[in-house]
């Protein structure tokens, strides 16, 4: 048990050791003075569009979590959820996990409704969970537009059959809801993502309004959409157009698999995927990762707003 103790608490620090690892090899890959030359030349336009859409693209998760809510009967405005998801979005720059910002969610709305705990987690997992159902979706629906560029790269099909393999599984699973929900309880693996995906189920199983669910999947490809959309402006921004439906492709997988946790924050895995995924497609290496670098910064620059009223409601 003292064992396991000390390689939990040393799980940081491989955390770090691996997104440092990740990025060395990235840059050893690429001349540098050329990647330099990219960046300095990027088009300022797009990028200032993105960190503008960014707000709505925050919006559009509020109302999707803020159904959820209303389901759990739990009343809050959707002004304050906006202002509770910008604030986790300023905070997953820092914390841990790419959902560190939940906690900061789930404590706030737990001080007002102390008694409800157990909804509001149920709503926040939800939330997650029905966008990462819409990933794998996308995924498979947009796979035919690509056979060709799919099948010419093992490394891209193998991605491509985990991911429907992974997405077969949970219909499966999905549709035979309670037998599943039996399984899982008597398996005892404590592994987060495994627990997560226990909890998903478990509480999806609760829903009786169908209707939410859709409502929840419709915004959650409507946040795809916008997300992808960022994604051709940045690279738009950087000399080179890529095909959107391709973007919204190679993104779900980027996303998908920076939900694992052998990162900090998935930094070295999302550039390494998306000079891979986006190589495939004939993107010059230093072109792709400067798109992934600008990206990461954007985000930290569009999220800084909710670092201000983050200040703002400590000093107030």
């Amino acid at each position: 048990m003292q064992l396991l103790k000390k390689l939990k608490n040393l799980l940081p620090v491989f955390k770090i050791f691996i997104a440092t690892g990740l990025l060395c090899y990235l840059f050893h890959l690429i001349d540098f003075g050329y990647f330099l030359e990219i960046i300095k030349n990027a088009k300022l336009w797009p990028l200032i569009i993105i960190v503008l859409m960014y707000p709505l693209n925050v919006y559009i998760s509020t109302l999707k979590w803020n159904g959820f809510l209303k389901y759990y009967k739990i009343i809050y405005s959707k002004s304050e959820l906006f202002y509770l998801y910008l604030i986790g979005g300023f905070l997953n720059n820092f914390l841990p996990t790419s959902i560190g910002g939940d906690s900061y969610k789930y404590l706030r709305l737990a001080k007002k409704y102390p008694t409800s705990n157990k909804e509001i987690l149920s709503s926040m997992i939800l939330e997650r969970g029905v966008g990462f159902f819409a990933l794998f979706a996308m995924n498979i629906i947009l796979i035919p537009c690509f056979t060709d560029t799919i099948l010419n790269q093992p490394i891209f099909l193998g991605i491509e059959l985990l991911i429907a393999a992974i997405f077969l599984l949970m219909i499966i699973l999905l549709c035979r809801k309670n037998k599943t929900i039996k399984c899982l309880e008597k398996i005892n693996i404590k592994i987060k993502l495994f627990q997560k995906f226990k909890n998903f189920i478990k509480t999806l199983a609760s829903i009786n309004d169908k209707k939410i669910l859709i409502n929840s999947f419709c915004y959650s490809i409507i946040f795809i959409i916008l997300s992808a959309f960022s994604a051709f402006l940045l690279f738009y921004a950087l000399g080179v157009q890529v095909n959107i439906l391709y973007i919204i492709l190679a993104c779900s997988i980027i996303n998908i698999f920076g939900v694992l946790p052998i990162s900090l924050n998935s930094i070295g895995i999302t550039e390494g995927l998306f000079v891979l995924l986006f190589g495939f497609y004939g993107v010059e290496t230093e072109i792709s990762l400067a798109a992934a670098i600008i990206a990461r910064i954007l985000m930290i620059i569009a999220s800084s707003s909710g670092g201000f009223i983050y200040l703002f409601k400590i000093l107030k």
